[in-house]
């Protein structure tokens, strides 16, 4: 029984996973209704697991459960944006201080912040010059493996995971910006201490 139940939770697992994916590619829009035997189809899956699945997106809040109307993909608002992103600041400056310690003495960590420094910029001026939803979205993913690299310098992996659930949101509040974009939520002074150093 023990191996079944586990052989169950990792098939949610992978299913919720995915669903999250299709949430961030905007596959399944916000306010999209999420029915159990429309995903069983869409992923070839039995009940038991696509609930499980759901359940867990709904307690990280990607998806809401609303009476008599079933499940739906949660509809984010600038409050939301601004909670992420006050979230993840906290996150980064408790973090600062690893990663400054880090780019003293890890070469490959030197290399890896360099390489990603680079890409980051050139995403960010072709955002500015010509500001599309796929031109956004290679920024984002760009600064979220920016930021990452430094969290990962704390060596917690409840932190890195609580950081890595937070751009999830990050990748979804993209329609929340306006005409240009605003930059992720940088700890500026360590990005800038860290591109010192490497320049």
């Amino acid at each position: 029984m023990g191996e079944i139940r586990t052989r169950t939770e990792l098939l949610a697992d992978e299913i919720a996973q995915k669903i999250r994916q299709k949430i961030q590619k905007q596959e399944y829009a916000q306010g999209d209704r999420l029915t159990v035997r429309w995903l069983c189809e869409e992923f070839g899956a039995s009940e038991t697991p696509v609930k499980q699945a759901l359940n867990q997106l709904v307690s990280t809040g990607l998806v809401v459960s609303i009476p008599k109307c079933g499940m739906r993909v949660r509809t984010f608002t600038f409050q939301d944006m601004k909670n992420n992103w006050e979230a993840r600041l906290m996150i980064e400056q408790f973090c600062a201080a690893a990663a400054v310690d880090t780019v003293r003495r890890d070469e490959q960590f030197i290399s890896n912040v360099r390489k990603l420094l680079q890409v980051t910029n050139e995403a960010y001026e072709k955002c500015i010059q010509d500001y599309t939803k796929e031109n956004f979205s290679h920024l984002s993913e760009y600064d979220r493996r920016l930021h990452t690299e430094i969290i990962k310098c704390c060596q917690n992996d409840q932190i890195v995971n609580m950081y890595e659930s937070l751009n999830v949101y990050a990748g979804l509040l993209s329609p929340l910006y306006v005409s240009t974009p605003f930059p992720a939520p940088v700890t500026y002074g360590i990005i800038n201490y860290l591109a010192g150093q490497l320049s």
